[in-house]
Parts: structure tokens; sequence; C-alpha cells
């Protein structure tokens, strides 16, 4: 990104929601855009985890490969297993 010398200038990325994650903040960046392949909604059941929805959410929605799924699913469980309520 270059830096314009008017303020008209808008810098937006484009991508999944692995690959914008990793992209770090700057001032010119105005807005990271999560690319959907598809319109859809989830199927849903009220004996599924949360980690089972994302899961479902990740692979049809977003529709990131097994390898993303992987790793963000890892994330998630790493993060949920430290969490406290209360």
């Amino acid at each position: 990104m270059i830096p314009g010398t008017y303020d008209h200038v808008i810098y937006e990325i484009q991508g999944d929601l692995s690959d914008l994650a990793q992209v770090k903040d700057n001032e010119l960046l105005d807005k990271k855009v999560v690319k959907r392949t598809v319109e859809a909604t989830l199927d849903l059941h009220a004996d599924m985890s949360i980690s089972d929805e994302l899961g479902i959410y990740l692979k049809e929605i977003l529709s990131l490969d097994d390898s993303k799924i992987r790793n963000i699913m890892g994330v998630f469980n790493d993060y949920s297993t430290k969490t406290e309520v209360g």
C-alpha cells in the first residue's frame, strides 16, 4: 500500500477468514472483506457443541480447506479449555 496525497485513496483486502487474520493492521488499510463462495444457512441441532457448530461454519459457509479448519479448530480448542466462567 502506498500513501496517497489525498484522502480519497482507500485500501481494502479480500480473502478468507484465516488469511485475513494474518494481515497486520495498517493505517492505510480501510477494511478487510471476508470472501464467501456460498450464501447458505447452517443446519444446527440442540445437541451440538460450539466446537461442532464452528467446524460446520468453517467448512460449509466459509469453504475453508481441511488444513485451515484444523488450524482454527486447534486454536479454538486451546482457548476454550483455558476459559473460566464466573
